[in-house]
């Protein structure tokens, strides 16, 4: 597909400019000399290096400390998720979108586009809010999360620092879905029957299974 599309879509006298096009974007973002400078780029090694300067050791223990919390949320996601049981949507893109936007969000050639997929965890998060069968103090949670990490981006500081401020935006939407993930069929709740919409009743806080 990666040949056959861009063919079809450019023939062959454009295939070519467009690959040297492409290729030469892809060079100049991951050159090493720039990836501190470059416009687009918005890394957590950027971040710490305007906080603390290139090489000293405070930016080396804010990139390594921010790497360490994911390497935590991570584990703890395994050992939810090992403890999960039936197939419950929820949980599943939870678990997923950590996977996806851990290892992105400390890429050290972040482009903005690349956290797309924080809309997984922070549409969980709404869900769980506005499900009535979810526990309150998981909703509570939900709205916390969603709220915190709302106003750290509407509130960011220069454009070098978004690096660290989208770190701890994807940190604390994916703690709050993997937390919600657990705690919805984790406490006791009395069932009930409200009203809910097509999107709530598809991420329904499954029934308790008896072990």
């Amino acid at each position: 597909l990666w040949l056959l599309v861009p063919l079809v879509a450019f023939g062959t006298s454009g295939f070519a400019p467009v690959y040297q096009g492409w290729l030469g974007e892809l060079t100049r973002a991951t050159d090493a000399t720039q990836k501190l400078v470059h416009p687009i780029l918005i890394s957590l090694d950027k971040a710490a290096v305007h906080l603390f300067g290139d090489g000293t050791s405070g930016a080396k223990a804010l990139a390594l400390g921010v790497m360490a919390l994911w390497a935590l949320l991570g584990l703890a996601g395994a050992a939810l998720s090992s403890r999960t049981r039936g197939r419950d949507p929820f949980a599943v893109l939870a678990h997923v979108s950590l996977l996806v936007i851990g290892p992105s969000a400390v890429n050290p050639y972040l482009e903005a586009y690349h956290l797309v997929p924080l809309m997984i965890p922070a549409v969980l998060l709404a869900v769980a809010a506005l499900n009535a069968d979810v526990p309150v103090r998981t909703r509570a949670v939900a709205v916390i999360a969603f709220a915190v990490a709302v106003l750290v981006v509407k509130f960011s500081g220069p454009w070098p620092l978004r690096g660290l401020l989208v770190n701890v935006q994807a940190l604390v939407l994916c703690a709050g879905a993997l937390w919600a993930a657990h705690a919805r069929t984790a406490e006791p709740h009395a069932p009930t029957e409200p009203r809910r919409g097509w999107l709530a009743r598809l991420f329904a806080r499954p029934a308790m299974m008896k072990g």
